[in-house]
């Protein structure tokens, strides 16, 4: 009964020893894939951190941003009041310019009408 029950755990500690060495076996393999995927996901993360931009230099461009908005918007106006100054002068001039050519016209009739009025020679 003795070498019935040594020869019975031999045959039982072999199979666990063959079953750990399947269990190892198949952890290596789920090792082997999970750093396959984590290399992935780093080729992943790294393409990912390529395209956000930290909170820092997002904050400092949109405030140069809005300040260079804010100066060529003053340079608009600045134009556009340039520009109601320089229609306002041309309006001026092309009323004194009719006004002269007026002037000019009604001298010129007066000129012909006193000249071939009645009793001129």
């Amino acid at each position: 009964m003795t070498e019935w029950t040594i020869i019975t755990l031999k045959e039982h500690f072999e199979a666990l020893r063959l079953a750990d060495q399947i269990a190892l076996k198949l952890q290596a393999e789920k090792y082997e894939d999970r750093l396959i995927k984590l290399n992935g996901e780093h080729a992943t993360l790294a393409q990912m951190k390529d395209t956000y931009v930290p909170r820092e230099v997002y904050d400092r461009d949109m405030d140069r941003a809005r300040s260079e908005r804010g100066v060529a918007q003053s340079a608009v106006e600045n134009a556009r009041v340039q520009m109601d100054i320089a229609a306002t002068a041309n309006r001026r001039s092309t009323v004194i310019a009719i006004s002269g050519v007026a002037i000019a016209l009604v001298g010129w009739v007066i000129t012909i009408a006193l000249r071939f009025a009645p009793g001129n020679p």
